[in-house]
């Protein structure tokens, strides 16, 4: 066989395996979940959280906070409301970040926070 020949297969071969090693990492980036960063739902999780209700006091309504501060989503704010919660309140729920940016209405000058948006059940 030609030194030519050879490089060019050899060529091929680097391709085929730069092929294999992209199609393997993206496989394991799916079961691994690497497009939650994108805006992807996460997965459903269970938390003590604290939901608060300080617009009363000039604060925002109905603000999820868990490790960090949440929006909560339309249909998690109506069960939210319809549980008739204390302006402070620490309950357990199970829930999902939606990958979206929420708003909260505050008393502020802006009427209104972004936050991420959350989806949640009360427990």
């Amino acid at each position: 066989m030609n030194r030519d020949h050879r490089d060019h297969r050899d060529h091929r071969d680097h391709r085929d395996h730069a092929r294999a090693v992209l199609l393997a990492l993206g496989s394991v980036c799916a079961g691994a979940g690497c497009m939650a960063e994108t805006g992807s739902p996460g997965p459903v999780m269970s938390a003590t959280a604290t939901i608060e209700n300080l617009l009363p006091a000039d604060g925002c309504s109905y603000v999820v906070k868990i490790d960090v501060s949440y929006a909560p989503d339309a249909a998690s704010r109506a069960a939210i409301v319809a549980a008739m919660l204390p302006s402070r309140a620490t309950v357990a729920i199970e829930y999902r970040v939606t990958g979206k940016i929420g708003q909260v209405e505050c008393g502020n000058a802006s009427g209104h926070a972004e936050l991420p948006e959350i989806a949640l059940t009360l427990q």
